[in-house]
């Protein structure tokens, strides 16, 4: 479906290091995980506790995310296009990045 997956994931790790102060009052930063994903622990209670979890579980905000892509696409589709044409590019460009390191590591530099 045009890539929906692909711009899910990739919207979902660009958001992790960029949205952490719209995450603060939700969660508590522990340190880094991988390359561009954060650790971080839910807290909070009752509803607060809730979407604290929503947003730190990279399988629930993908299906957030795609399911937003999608409607977004049924509703305006082609400010939706050009939305995802750019998640697209930031994820060539990640994946360029995870190479570049890559050879970097087998190069021995």
């Amino acid at each position: 479906m045009h890539g929906v997956d692909i711009q899910a994931q990739q919207a979902r790790r660009q958001g992790s290091g960029e949205t952490s102060p719209l995450r603060a009052p939700f969660t508590s930063y522990r340190g880094t995980q991988a390359p561009s994903e954060l650790a971080e622990d839910v807290r909070g209670e009752g509803g607060r506790k809730a979407f604290g979890e929503l947003i730190t579980c990279p399988f629930c905000a993908g299906t957030w995310i795609a399911t937003g892509l999608v409607g977004a696409l049924l509703l305006m589709p082609r400010p939706a296009r050009l939305v995802m044409a750019g998640i697209t590019a930031l994820a060539g460009a990640d994946a360029l990045h995870f190479v570049h390191s890559w050879l970097d590591k087998v190069s021995g530099r």
